[in-house]
Order: C-alpha cells, then structure tokens, then sequence
C-alpha cells in the first residue's frame, strides 16, 4: 500500500508541474477563431485603412516578421521562456482589477494588422479605437500588447459581458493577447485540460479501490 501511495503522489506531482507549465494559457489558442471586428476607427484624418485579425491558429498566413513576433510571444506566455517584462504586465493589471497576478491567464494571441493605406505608411497613425467581439474574454481582464521585446497594457474603453466585446485604443497594431480570469474558463472549445483531469480522477479512483479493497479481503 506504501509503494501504491508512492506511485499516487508521483502522479499528482507530475499533474501540478504540467498544470504549471501550460498555466499561463487558459487553453491553446490553436484552436480559436479571429475575433470579430465589431468597430475601426483611425485617428488619423482620411485613412482609409481596413482592419486585418489574424489568429494564432492562421499565423502561417503573416508576413515574416509579423510570425516571428507572434511566435515569440507564444513562447514566452506558454512559459517556455523567463519572462519578466510579461510578469510585470500582469502585475499591474491584477493591481487594476484588485487581483492576484496567479488569478490571471492568457485566453487568445493574435495579430491586428491594416490594410490599403498607402497613404499613411511613412508617417505613420495617430492612434487606433478598435472594438473586438469573441468568444474568449469571459471574464474579461484586460489586454496587452507585445512589440517584439516588450509587454505593454492597453487602454481599454469599455467591454460588454452580455454582447462579449471590448472597446480599446491603441497605438500600435500588432500582436495582442487578451487576459482574463482563469478559473473561470472561457468558452474556447479547447477540452485538452478536461481529458487530463479525467486521468487524475481515474487514478484517484483507481488508488482508493485498491486500499479498499484489500481491506474488506482481510477483515
């Protein structure tokens, strides 16, 4: 029985380091589609720039050094990389809200690009108002921005539980990944987490049978 409470609590320390590892996704982004655009409003006068979303499940479809930024803001939420300046984002953010920084996770990575404005590209935009409505920011947060070295917050305007859209300003496009609180999960339609707490059940299942069982055999 020893030996069985051994292999139990190797079990559940090897399901705490996982869950750590991917905790600072809600889900994989693979799977999520683009958010909606719901409003775009530049700044600038006479642009006529039209609105790009690119999810993270379609970043093939970026240009080069869009992708790389992309990906290398994947790598460091999921936590394959130290990141501080992310750490330090997420600080402030659960200062705002009045959270815990351990309450808060990544639901959605994409990229917000523009298009046929010619005009502006030299330069450049004053700022953008851009309203996104998804399936992802249940629970909304907040929203950050990264350029490719640092993690910024984004001003955010107003955001709709009922209608799932947020309103913020920015003026950068980019790469962009919502936030939100992760034990409330978001409606993302990734159950690769549900089919591991399954497992866990199993085996917890598994160990009381055979505790219980040789007891009853004994008395």
């Amino acid at each position: 029985m020893k030996k069985f409470a051994a292999i139990l609590m190797t079990l559940v320390m090897v399901l705490s380091l996982a869950l750590t590892a991917s905790a600072a996704f809600v889900s994989s982004p693979s799977r999520n589609p683009a958010p909606v655009i719901e409003d775009f409003e530049p700044e600038t006068e006479d642009c006529d720039a039209k609105l790009k979303i690119t999810p993270y499940s379609d970043r093939y479809s970026l240009t080069e050094e869009e992708y790389k930024v992309l990906e290398e803001a994947y790598n460091r939420i999921s936590g394959k990389k130290d990141d501080e300046k992310l750490s330090e984002a997420l600080r402030k953010l659960a200062e705002e809200k009045g959270l815990k920084v351990g309450d808060l996770s990544v639901s959605d990575l994409f990229n917000v690009g523009y298009e046929d404005c010619e005009a502006h590209e030299e330069e450049g935009h004053k700022g953008f108002k851009v309203t996104l409505k998804a399936d992802t920011i249940d629970n909304f947060a907040g929203l950050l921005y990264f350029d490719g070295e640092n993690w910024k917050n984004v001003k955010i305007l107003s955001y709709d539980a009922k209608k799932g859209t947020v309103t913020f300003f920015t003026e950068d496009l980019g790469c962009f990944a919502f936030v939100v609180n992760k034990y409330i999960v978001p409606n993302t339609g990734d159950t690769s987490m549900a089919y591991v707490w399954l497992v866990f059940a199993a085996a917890c299942a598994m160990a009381a049978f055979c505790v219980v069982v040789p007891k009853k055999q004994r008395s």
